[in-house]
C-alpha cells in the first residue's frame, strides 16, 4: 500500500495571503473565523495523488504539537470533498464547524491532517462511507501569523488585555475623561437594561440628571440615594456645597459657609414640627436693678430672658472668629443668683408657658456653650442646657447639666420626672466616667435627641462623646426650654457664653 505524503507548500500560501490583501477595503465587520488551508498531497515516492475529490479530516490541538485529544475536528466528505488537483488541495477550515474567537488566544494552533484509506479515499457517500484507519499524517502544522495579522496582538502598542470590552465588567484606573464632539441633552447616559435612563448628562443646559429628570417623568422614578454616615459626627475636611445623610442622627447634612448644617428644617408655621433658631446675633443688654428681686422681658414670641438677682443678666459680648454672635449669662453676686432664657413667660411673669411634650414626637437639642471658670467647692454654679420644667435637681425633661457634683465636673445627660431622675456620664471613651471634665474657656457644642416615643434620649458632645439614658423620660408632660446658669454658693459672678441655640420638635399625631 503507498504512503501518503502532505506536504504544504509556502508559494500557495504566500499567493492565498496576497488574494486576502487584494479584497476591496469595507467598513469593520465582523472577523471570519476561518482559516485557509493549502498543501499537497503525495504518494510515497513523492509523486502527486491523481486529480479528483478526496475525503480529508481535520483536528485541531491547541497548544499541543504532539499527543492529546483534537480540541476541534472537521470532516470534509460526501459533498464536501476537497478538490485535489496536481496534488494540490486548498480549502477553508471552520466552514462546516465553526472556531470560536476565543480559540485564537493563548496558545499555538496545530493542524493535523488524516485520510481515509486508499480503498475509501474518494468515496462519495453513495453505498460507501470513508474509513479512518490509516491514522493521521505526521507532523502537525503550526499555524502561523500572517505578517499585517501580527499587529492584532496589540493596538498602537497597547496589549489586548489591556483594552475595554463591551461584553465584560472593566476596571478604568488613571485619569480618564469623557468628552463629546458636540454638546446635547443625552450626551452620556446610564441606562437599565430595558433602556429606561438611570443617569443622564446633559451638556446642553450643564445639567446631571438623574433617571429622565424632566425628560422622562414616570410613575416609578430613578431615586438619587446619597452616602450615609452610621456613626454620630460629622465627616472631616469637607467642601463647601458637600452633602450626605448621617444615619445615627436620622438627619440630611449640608456643608455651608465652611459648617456643618441640618438640611432640611421644619416650618415654624406648619403646626406638625416646630424649630427655634437662634444665633444670638441680636443685640441685647438685660442687667436686673439694685432693688427688684426678679425681672425678665421677652427676646421674641417664642423666648424670654429671666434673671432673679442684683447683678445677675445677659448681655451681648464681643463675637470671636467662628462666633459672630455670643451672649454671656452671669449670676451676679448673690449665692442664689441665676440667668437663663425660657419660653415665652405668661403674664405674671412667674408661671411659663410649656408647649413641648416628650413622647409624642422626636425632640432634637443643638447648642455652643462656654464656661468661664470651673464649678468648684464654695463657688457652685451649675448649667441646664434642655428642656426642663425646674431649675434644679432632681431634673424634670431632658436636658445637658453640668455641675461639680455629676461625675466631678463631666458633661452630664440628665432625664427625670421631677422626683427620680436617670444620668449619664458623657465621656471621650464610653464607658470610661471621669475622663472628660469640662475645661475652662473651652467652646463645647452640645447636642441631644429624644425619640418620638419618649424612650430612649442620646447625648452627644462635639459630635464624639455619647451616653445614653432611657429611663425616667418624662412622657406626656408639658414643659419648657430652659438655658441657663444657676449659683448656689459663694458671692462671685460666674458666667456661660452661648454661641447659638437649635431646638426642632415633630409631632407624632398632627
Amino acid at each position: 500500500m503507498k504512503k501518503i505524503v502532505l506536504t504544504l507548500s509556502l508559494a500557495l500560501v504566500f499567493i492565498t495571503t496576497m488574494g486576502w490583501l487584494s479584497q476591496p477595503v469595507q467598513a469593520a465587520q465582523t472577523v471570519p473565523l476561518r482559516i485557509n488551508f493549502q498543501g499537497k498531497l503525495a504518494d510515497s515516492t513523492g509523486a502527486p495523488m491523481p486529480d479528483g475529490l478526496y475525503n480529508l479530516r481535520f483536528n485541531a490541538y491547541f497548544g499541543a504539537p504532539t499527543g492529546g485529544t483534537p480540541t476541534w475536528t472537521e470532516t470534509h466528505s460526501a459533498a464536501n470533498r476537497v478538490t485535489v488537483k496536481n496534488g494540490i488541495f486548498s480549502t477553508d477550515l471552520g466552514s462546516l464547524t465553526p472556531f470560536s474567537a476565543g480559540d485564537f488566544t493563548g496558545y499555538v494552533i496545530y493542524i493535523e491532517v488524516e485520510l481515509p484509506t486508499p480503498a475509501t479515499a474518494t468515496c462519495d457517500g453513495t453505498g460507501c462511507s470513508p474509513s479512518w484507519t490509516e491514522g493521521a499524517m505526521t507532523p502537525r502544522y503550526p499555524i502561523a501569523s500572517a505578517p499585517y495579522a501580527m499587529n492584532a496582538d496589540v493596538i498602537d502598542g497597547i496589549d489586548g488585555a489591556a483594552l475595554a470590552q463591551l461584553s465584560t465588567s472593566n476596571t478604568f484606573t488613571g485619569s480618564n475623561l469623557f468628552k463629546p464632539s458636540s454638546d446635547s441633552t443625552t450626551a452620556f447616559q446610564i441606562q437599565k437594561s430595558d433602556t429606561t435612563p438611570l443617569l443622564v448628562a446633559d451638556t446642553t443646559n450643564l445639567a446631571l440628571k438623574v433617571g429622565g429628570g424632566d425628560v422622562s417623568p414616570n410613575a416609578s422614578p430613578a431615586l438619587f440615594v446619597l452616602d450615609y454616615k452610621n456613626t454620630s459626627g460629622d465627616p472631616g475636611s469637607p467642601i463647601n456645597g458637600a452633602m450626605y445623610y448621617n444615619s445615627n442622627t436620622s438627619k440630611f447634612r449640608c456643608y455651608e459657609g465652611g459648617a456643618w448644617k441640618d438640611c432640611i428644617y421644619s416650618d415654624p408655621y406648619i403646626t406638625s414640627s416646630y424649630n427655634y433658631q437662634q444665633d444670638v446675633t441680636a443685640t441685647v443688654g438685660f442687667n436686673i436693678g439694685a432693688f427688684p428681686t426678679s425681672a425678665s422681658f421677652n427676646l421674641d414670641s417664642t423666648l424670654t430672658i429671666f434673671a432673679n438677682q442684683q447683678g445677675a443678666g445677659l448681655n451681648s459680648i464681643a463675637s470671636e472668629v467662628n462666633h459672630p454672635g455670643l451672649w454671656r449669662f452671669a449670676t451676679g453676686t448673690n449665692a442664689s443668683g441665676n440667668t437663663y432664657t425660657s419660653s415665652r413667660i405668661a403674664a405674671d411673669n412667674i408661671n411659663l408657658t410649656t408647649p413641648y411634650r416628650l413622647g409624642e414626637g422626636a425632640w432634637e437639642f443643638n447648642t455652643g456653650v462656654r464656661v468661664g471658670t470651673i464649678s468648684a467647692t464654695g463657688q457652685l454654679y451649675q448649667l441646664f442646657l434642655g428642656v426642663s420644667g425646674n431649675f434644679g435637681a432632681p431634673g424634670k425633661g431632658c436636658m445637658f447639666r453640668y455641675n461639680i457634683a455629676d461625675y466631678s465636673g463631666d458633661w452630664t445627660g440628665v432625664c427625670g420626672n421631677g422626683t427620680v431622675e436617670t444620668k449619664c456620664d458623657i465621656t471621650s471613651t464610653p464607658g470610661s466616667p471621669g475622663n472628660a471634665p469640662v475645661v475652662a474657656s473651652t467652646w463645647y457644642n452640645l447636642k441631644f435627641a429624644v425619640n418620638s416615643a419618649g424612650t430612649s434620649a442620646t447625648f452627644v458632645v462635639n459630635d464624639t462623646n455619647s451616653c445614653t439614658v432611657s429611663s425616667n423620660i418624662p412622657t406626656g408632660v408639658s414643659l419648657p426650654l430652659l438655658v441657663g446658669i444657676g449659683k448656689s454658693t459663694g458671692t462671685t459672678s460666674r458666667t456661660m457664653d452661648l454661641d447659638y441655640l437649635d431646638f426642632t420638635y415633630n409631632t407624632s399625631g398632627r
